[in-house]
């Protein structure tokens, strides 16, 4: 096999702009790419071999090391009206003109993985998925969705102007109220994952927080 003819189909397949990035990608030295490139000879069985195997441990190390992508974490949340005022954002990076915001909602919108939303404290309260659509799409998403589960205690006040009474001439009493995301999370986490691993990732999230978040279904790992 002629291996500048092999350097060249490698650096269509592996869309590499020059003999250095190729290198990086196939976990082969520079110097034997670029000597296989610009001094071509026949490549013995051993040697595509090698390749091979080179190329193998490398992918291996890259899906060890890249499957999963921090993109924030316990970013803080400015709770906003959206443009129609139909539901809550999770920050308004267009009136504010937030461009660290701005940047992350993008970054966002272009890619799938798994979220978690924080109380003030920064617990866990919810942890999700996007797989079917970006995570900023399913956090905003999540982050307006009515739950049953999702109720804590309290006093329910009137917001008109009829003037107070202190609590002793006008008891009002404790009540479980159902509440959104919107109304409790402080906090979010997005993480960047490989499509075929965004279910395995989020169960094992949810499995091990089982019993401090809001979640309902016990996710199941993907056999």
């Amino acid at each position: 096999m002629n291996s500048k003819e092999l350097v060249d189909e490698l650096r269509v397949k592996y869309h590499s702009p020059n003999n250095k990035h190729l290198s990086e990608s196939l976990g082969l030295s520079y110097s034997t790419v670029q000597k296989w490139s610009n001094e071509p000879r026949n490549l013995t069985v051993k040697q595509v071999v090698s390749v091979i195997e080179k190329v193998s441990q490398q992918s291996v190390f890259d899906a060890h090391s890249y499957s999963i992508k921090p993109i924030v974490e316990y970013y803080p949340i400015e709770v906003a009206e959206s443009k129609q005022g139909a539901h809550w954002e999770l920050f308004d990076s267009d009136v504010s003109g937030n461009k660290r915001q701005e940047d992350i909602k993008d970054y966002l919108r272009d890619c799938y993985g798994v979220y978690v939303f924080y109380d003030s404290r920064g617990e866990a309260l919810y942890i999700g998925k996007a797989k079917a659509q970006s995570l900023w799409d399913e956090m905003k998403s999540a982050f307006n969705r009515d739950r049953q589960t999702q109720k804590i205690k309290l006093v329910s006040h009137p917001y008109t102007g009829t003037g107070f009474k202190p609590a002793f001439e006008s008891p009002r009493k404790i009540e479980k109220t159902n509440l959104q995301l919107a109304d409790m999370a402080s906090y979010f986490s997005a993480y960047e994952v490989e499509g075929d691993m965004i279910n395995n990732v989020e169960a094992l999230l949810v499995r091990v927080f089982a019993n401090s978040i809001l979640n309902v279904k016990m996710e199941k790992f993907v056999e």
